[in-house]
């Protein structure tokens, strides 16, 4: 993955939150409401949120690269800085999952699985090369498979059915073999 791809990537995170943005702004129209005064304090507190994010995973980038044995070491990084990125998402779609509100749980999960991940890699490729592991492209298929199921189900049927969620898990599960041990 080299400059070009990085740039992709980083367009692609801009294409999505200008499209949530313009989403955002539909919906307030339609409601007859406005973003309110209280935008500029929360544009802060998010900024300030960033930061500590930045911080924060910066030194864990920095603590782990200096250990060399064990899955918590400089060999799994990607594995666990993902995992850092994602699981809270998760915990949190999980209990939306449990409240009956699958439309909460859909986009969180695509907003910040398929979104901000791409954007992680795609600023490191403006910096340096990477080079992708060799189960990357099945990844990639399954992720574009589990998209396809996603779009197939919720056309059809108005949402998607548990055995297919319960596929889905399994479909991960092997990529996590196939990347971890495979």
């Amino acid at each position: 993955m080299n400059f070009n791809d990085g740039l992709v990537l980083v367009g692609l995170f801009l294409f999505w939150q200008c499209f949530h943005v313009i989403d955002v702004l539909k919906t307030n129209v339609r409601q007859g409401r406005s973003l309110g005064w209280t935008l500029p304090f929360d544009l802060a507190i998010l900024a300030v949120g960033a930061y500590g994010i930045f911080i924060s995973i910066d030194w864990l980038v920095n603590w782990i690269s200096n250990i060399h044995t064990g899955f918590i070491s400089a060999r799994y990084l990607g594995w666990l800085s993902g995992w850092v990125m994602v699981l809270p998402n998760a915990v949190l779609a999980l209990y939306y999952a449990w409240r009956g509100q699958p439309e909460t749980v859909y986009a969180s999960q695509v907003g910040d699985s398929h979104v901000s991940i791409p954007l992680c890699l795609g600023i490191y490729a403006l910096y340096h090369t990477l080079e992708v592991p060799p189960f990357f492209h099945m990844g990639m298929l399954l992720l574009l498979g589990t998209t396809l199921v996603h779009f197939v189900c919720v056309a059809l049927l108005g949402k998607l059915p548990r055995l297919m969620g319960g596929l889905l898990v399994a479909a991960y599960g092997f990529f996590l073999y196939r990347g971890l041990l495979g």
